[in-house]
């Protein structure tokens, strides 16, 4: 029989979980979907384009893509608060993420049109390019602000070097993209290569955190059961 702590922290955990699932079931999605594409390139189109109004997978694309991995951050901001609010490097990665949820969740409900150039800048297209900008880019801010609390906090400071490799990489190839999407250096032939680091970046951190916290969630359960087998001897 489980207690009501234990049932609890399962219940806890669930948001947890699915946020270490989204981003693998948006990643082998949208490249199955650009592989089952003879006109898609991984290396030369955005991944918004697998979503676009007319692609092929739209739908499936935009829900298990940007849809989820949205639904998942917002729902796991409450538990992230809580876990990493013992600094401010942690509450601001917890907000970047919850921030990062609600973009998602705006490219998926926002299409961009077909082809996604920005020069077709009607409503639907300024929405969806807002929050594509917006939601990797708190995504790897959020990676990056993890990283650092746990620096910070003196403990798992391997964790805390790898999200922080992770962010800065993220945050150097977000820069180059923006630049691509102004206009800068749009003679690179691979603006979908550098739209996968940030994405990749991000993802990486985003696993690592979530695995970390359910980890911390359990030390305090562990912990309950080895004074309820104390007191049984």
């Amino acid at each position: 029989m489980i207690s009501d702590q234990g049932r609890t922290v399962q219940d806890v955990r669930l948001p947890l979980y699915l946020l270490v699932s989204a981003p693998l079931i948006r990643n082998l999605v949208m490249y199955s979907a650009g592989f089952l594409d003879p006109q898609y390139s991984h290396r030369r189109d955005f991944l918004s384009e697998l979503s676009a109004i007319g692609a092929p997978y739209q739908l499936v694309v935009s829900v298990l893509g940007p849809g989820l991995t949205g639904v998942a951050l917002c729902f796991a901001a409450p538990v992230l608060w809580s876990t990493w609010n013992d600094s401010r490097f942690g509450r601001l990665a917890a907000a970047a993420l919850l921030v990062s949820g609600v973009a998602y969740i705006g490219i998926a409900l926002a299409p961009c049109d077909p082809g996604c150039s920005p020069a077709s800048m009607g409503p639907r297209m300024i929405i969806h390019l807002v929050s594509g900008l917006v939601a990797t880019g708190t995504l790897v801010l959020g990676g990056l602000a993890f990283g650092v609390s746990r620096l910070r906090s003196g403990n798992q400071e391997g964790l805390g070097w790898a999200c922080v490799i992770c962010g800065a990489i993220g945050i150097a190839a977000y820069a180059l993209l923006y630049a691509l999407l102004i206009g800068i250096g749009s003679a690179l032939e691979s603006p979908g290569s550098v739209q996968r680091i940030v994405q990749g970046a991000g993802d990486a951190c985003l696993i690592m955190a979530a695995l970390w916290t359910v980890g911390r969630l359990r030390e305090p359960e562990a912990e309950g059961r080895h004074r309820a087998a104390d007191g049984r001897r």
